[in-house]
């Protein structure tokens, strides 16, 4: 959020990448599309679930967002 402030960009417009649940909450909280990383999903879940960076695709994370809705 602090990121997305400092640049004078929309949150909505933003994806966030996280690895632990509490980041997750917070990503979602701000209104961002949210990627987890080898999270234990204990509450809420991220958009995007990737089990380690490895699995980063930037044209899956561009498709995913077009699609993507906040809810």
């Amino acid at each position: 959020m602090t990121c997305a402030e400092a640049l004078s960009i929309d949150p909505t417009k933003c994806v966030a990448f996280e690895d632990a649940q509490a980041g997750i909450e917070a990503i979602n909280s701000a209104k961002m599309m949210s990627v987890g990383i080898g999270v234990g999903i204990t509450s809420i879940s991220p958009d995007i679930v990737l089990k380690s960076t490895r699995e980063i695709d930037f044209k899956m994370i561009v498709d995913f967002y077009s699609k993507w809705k906040i809810t």
